[in-house]
């Protein structure tokens, strides 16, 4: 094995005596970055990010009520793990990300309390898991989807809650949410809505219907030609002056709206490029199979086009979590306006590097589970079609 790499080394790094030169000139400026790198992380302070961690991950949500975050936290980890049961290759890895993940954060500067909730996680998402695998089966795929369409409200009613301060879940107001837990909220119910105005719009522009067809390719064009700021001091501002006066939408739906019709503008033209790459024999072979246009559309079409663009909607997705980071413009503070707040204080004056770099690996670790769950889906979904195939 050491045999390969020196060869590969010598063949491709030291074959002349320029690209030796250019290697080791390379290696000492990786070497000195990595160098830097490593004392700077050595030799700060620290403290500023446990002393906040709260703060980060759920804003100003009362201590009392977080147990619904975890509640919450719960029932995603469940379904998580049932998802997960779809996938036809990479169990074993599938298993140990469903462990290691909730649990390594028990190894962070929690308290006693949480390291046991993330723990629960770690179990609710083997448990869910196998519960798809041996005991619902088939039907687990049912379960899939009534659960995740059913996820959506009850996690905003959970959250916000309906009842007096008295009650079971007392009103906890929007302007308490922050963090990660209004980053995540925001990409969420993005991500959901955004895909479904895609859809629509998409097959608006598809419309042989001139007024569908023509009012459709204004809105993506229009949307698709204003940047993502612009939208979003238009829902702050301009969206309260466009509906009745009875009507006063707050600073957290504003926001979502400008992200949602920025991100359903580029959805609909991802699925309509997904539509113009499915071959016409598939519409034919829908209607040999005397399947009216909408049978056709779900269950043939529709699952053929999203197949086509998974890769293209992962990309969607990554940048919609990532510019959940411009709400903070507007003063909602989420992931960045957090740490915005925390470098402004006179105790952490000079730690906010320290906080940007904790929140972007926070980011990574979001878009790259994105990012390799697609992948796993890709991969389960090239063997249903090699074992449809046999």
């Amino acid at each position: 094995m050491k045999n390969k790499y020196f060869e590969w080394i010598n063949n491709n790094l030291l074959n002349t005596w320029y690209n030796t030169i250019i290697t080791i000139f390379v290696s000492f400026f990786l070497f000195e970055i990595t160098k830097s790198m490593i004392l700077w992380f050595t030799s700060v302070s620290w403290e500023v990010i446990p002393r906040n961690l709260k703060l980060i991950l759920t804003g100003s949500y009362p201590v009392g009520e977080l147990w619904r975050i975890w509640v919450i936290l719960g029932v995603a980890a469940f379904l998580a793990g049932v998802s997960y049961s779809l996938l036809k290759k990479g169990i074993t890895g599938t298993a140990l990300f469903l462990i290691i993940i909730p649990g390594s954060f028990a190894f962070l500067n929690f308290s006693s309390g949480s390291r046991i909730w993330l723990i629960i996680l770690s179990i609710l998402q083997i448990f869910g898991y196998l519960f798809a695998r041996y005991i619902a089966g088939e039907k687990s795929k049912t379960v899939i989807i009534i659960g995740w369409v059913l996820f959506l409200p009850f996690m905003y009613l959970f959250i916000s809650g309906f009842t007096s301060s008295e009650g079971i879940l007392p009103i906890v107001k929007t302007n308490y949410w922050g963090g990660l837990l209004l980053s995540m909220l925001i990409s969420i119910t993005s991500i959901i809505f955004s895909f479904i105005i895609g859809l629509m719009l998409a097959l608006g522009r598809r419309s042989e219907l001139p007024v569908i067809k023509y009012f459709s390719i204004g809105v993506i064009e229009t949307i698709r030609g204003v940047p993502l700021i612009t939208l979003l001091f238009l829902g702050y501002l301009v969206l309260p002056l466009a509906l009745p006066s009875s009507v006063t939408p707050g600073v957290l739906i504003r926001a979502m709206s400008g992200i949602i019709l920025f991100h359903s503008a580029y959805m609909a033209e991802s699925i309509r490029g997904g539509f113009q790459g499915l071959p016409k024999t598939q519409y034919e072979a829908a209607y040999a199979m005397n399947f009216n246009k909408f049978q056709s559309l779900v269950l043939i079409i529709l699952p053929q086009v999203i197949k086509n663009i998974i890769p293209i909607l992962v990309n969607s997705l990554t940048g919609m979590v990532k510019d959940t980071s411009l709400i903070s413009i507007i003063g909602l503070l989420d992931l960045v306006g957090i740490s915005t707040a925390i470098a402004a204080n006179p105790k952490y004056l000079g730690d906010s590097p320290q906080v940007l770099l904790f929140l972007s690996v926070i980011y990574f670790i979001l878009c790259f589970s994105i990012s390799q769950t697609s992948r796993k889906i890709e991969a389960g979904m090239n063997y249903d079609n090699k074992e449809a195939a046999k």
